[in-house]
């Protein structure tokens, strides 16, 4: 790790446990290159993350302090109009009889010492009856929202508006992996969901939120879903921490543990958290030592090169399950299957879509991308291999 992100880590591990910074803030304060600690900062969108820690630091230099608050107060200001948005939107829904819940945001920023200073980028919320989408649409429409041209997801509708703001219309907790049974079961798995929405009170403003134990299996498919794309980085991370040190009942911690069980993800459930445990402050120790030490380092230097949702680099584009040829072959046809979801169906077809999703890859690494294939190969077998240690949708119940 570099001082600037030790520095950083430090001062995370203070914010997220609202404690005092630990004596590596002191030890590597006078090594700190300010302009590489702000680019760090920055690019993991961690800036408001640590903003009351860092201000009260005497040793900060005066134009790195405002450089935080300024940033801090555009994060503020931004949450308020998500909220808001969030909650008039969630009440057109319900005039329509869509069921819906806000999905992170807000929701996870409740957890925060405080929750004003997560970041949130757009508003995720998840409907329950896919053929409620015209309805929602409407909806969207007369809030002024405009259904994006481009739409890159199968399982979600992104909608903005002039203000620059977006709004993710999901229809499952996740987008579909490469195990078609895991698929089913998050199909199948809505029903339930739908039967335990709570709703929460966040400053002030009552919002149809998941129930804990489904909330902290969104939390953690969703870390799952970047990491076997491109990546994500710490700021994910925060949101692991925050949850888990908070007031969790067993009942809540025994029904996300089954959770993990049937779906197969428990090792990655336990990577994470043994990660948070070691490195930011999580206070629970159930997965303790069942990795290494360096496979510890290996998984948080992992999160440090992808920064936000893997934006570090262009050959991040993809990762195995394994390192083996047959983990590229799986993963090629999984793309197929995204690119063509309904010609996908066809069997007979695949020769075909395979043929078009090499054709279209190739080209957009070279005229977008502007990467080799080689380069992104080697970038997702290195990853791979780190996977091999998580076993990742393997014995599903």
């Amino acid at each position: 790790m570099t001082y600037e992100q030790e520095y950083l880590t430090a001062l995370l591990r203070a914010s997220l446990t609202a404690s005092e910074p630990d004596e590596t803030c002191r030890a590597v304060i006078e090594k700190i290159n300010w302009d590489d600690f702000i680019k760090l900062s920055w690019a993991h969108k961690l800036v408001s993350y640590v903003y009351d820690t860092i201000v009260n630091i005497p040793d900060i230099p005066d134009g790195v302090s405002k450089y935080f608050e300024q940033k801090t107060v555009t994060v503020v200001k931004q949450n308020f109009r998500l909220l808001f948005w969030a909650k008039n939107i969630l009440d057109r829904l319900a005039e329509v009889g869509a069921d819906a819940v806000l999905l992170k945001g807000a929701t996870a920023a409740v957890y925060y010492p405080n929750l004003l200073y997560r970041k949130s980028g757009d508003i995720d919320i998840l409907i329950f009856d896919e053929d409620k989408l015209a309805d929602v649409q409407k909806q969207m429409e007369a809030l002024n929202y405009k259904k994006n041209e481009t739409q890159s997801a199968l399982h979600h509708v992104v909608f903005s508006n002039d203000e620059g703001i977006e709004v993710e219309i999901h229809t499952m907790l996740a987008e579909p992996f490469d195990n078609m049974k895991v698929n089913d079961m998050l199909d199948g798995l809505k029903n339930d969901i739908r039967e335990s929405i709570v709703r929460k009170e966040i400053l002030g403003i009552e919002i149809p939120v998941l129930r804990e134990d489904y909330q902290a299996f969104e939390l953690l498919l969703h870390m799952l879903q970047h990491y076997l794309r491109s990546g994500f980085g710490i700021r994910l991370l925060c949101d692991w921490v925050v949850f888990w040190n908070s007031d969790i009942s067993e009942e809540i911690s025994s029904g996300y543990s089954t959770l993990c069980d049937e779906f197969g993800v428990k090792q990655f459930s336990d990577m994470i958290t043994q990660v948070c445990a070691v490195k930011l402050g999580l206070n629970r120790n159930e997965a303790a030592n069942k990795f290494s030490d360096e496979d510890i380092e290996k998984f948080w230097n992992e999160f440090w090169v992808a920064e936000e949702f893997g934006k570090s680099s262009a050959t991040r584009m993809v990762n195995l399950q394994g390192s083996k040829k047959s983990a590229y072959v799986k993963e090629f046809h999984h793309q197929m299957h995204l690119n063509f979801p309904k010609a996908g169906k066809c069997p007979l077809l695949w020769p075909v879509l395979w043929v078009i999703t090499l054709v279209r890859f190739l080209v957009n690494n070279r005229r977008i991308r502007k990467v080799s294939l080689k380069d992104v190969l080697k970038s997702a077998g290195d990853r791979g291999k780190l996977n091999e240690k998580l076993h990742i949708f393997e014995d599903i119940s």
